[in-house]
């Protein structure tokens, strides 16, 4: 695996548009969105981020993707620093493997480095399955619209929309170009009955639709020492014997 982590000025077209019909393997496009005006948006987006992650095998196919955006922010008259994450996607082949894993927390990594901060807010616009994920290993989530939403994520997440490429709603979702896929018959086996998954469906029980949820989480030590288990466990799955 080769990764390429690159600042979003200095991409070229022809990456922008690997990495857009990379996502598109994820996420369809709502029947009203024509696609040539969402590349377009995907790609104002990408040169704008601060970075760009991605990964290629041995033949050069992308197989994972990540971009994130620093930008600062004021709560209480004090500066912050804080961080959009967007169009995390990996390959079905490579989840919960080795190879996602350390490609992930060097991501991470290298995002903490950058803001020099031992832990920063982090946000993203989600559907289902990714916010799920994010509480999973992430521990504490946060939701636009929650009831008793704590002030400093208020803030935070009021200042991302800014900077995230969609529509906001009053009710804290938000309109987003792409449907999700359908989650798996297995993903709903292990999932459907979490707390996640109840939580979000009923702050956002429409996400089929196309809506999302803007989510807030700090990301630093902790979080990283929080999912180090979760992704040995999942390593360990993968890789029992059939009959285990």
């Amino acid at each position: 695996m080769r990764y390429f982590d690159v600042p979003g000025a200095q991409l070229v077209a022809a990456d922008v548009e690997r990495l857009w019909r990379f996502r598109l393997r994820f996420v369809r496009l709502k029947p009203e969105v024509d696609p040539p005006v969402d590349l377009e948006k995907f790609h104002a987006l990408l040169v704008s981020a601060t970075t760009v992650y991605w990964g290629e095998n041995h033949a050069g196919d992308i197989c994972g993707m990540l971009m994130s955006k620093q930008f600062d922010w004021e709560h209480r008259g004090q500066r912050r620093k804080g961080l959009l994450a967007e169009y995390a996607f990996v390959d079905p082949a490579y989840r919960g493997t080795t190879t996602a894993m350390v490609a992930l927390l060097k991501a991470s990594a290298r995002m903490l480095w950058r803001l020099r901060r031992p832990e920063v807010w982090l946000g993203s616009v989600g559907y289902l399955q990714s916010c799920v994920a994010a509480t999973r290993y992430m521990g504490e989530v946060h939701y636009l619209g929650d009831p008793g939403l704590p002030d400093e994520a208020q803030s935070f997440m009021q200042h991302l929309l800014h900077h995230a490429n969609v529509t906001p709603l009053q009710d804290g979702r938000v309109v987003m170009r792409t449907i999700p896929p359908t989650p798996s018959a297995g993903w709903m086996r292990r999932h459907g009955s979490s707390d996640a998954t109840r939580r979000y469906l009923a702050r956002n029980p429409a996400w089929q639709e196309g809506f999302g949820l803007v989510v807030a989480m700090r990301m630093g030590l902790r979080s990283m020492v929080r999912s180090a288990p979760i992704f040995s466990r999942r390593m360990a799955a993968a890789q029992a014997p059939a009959g285990d």
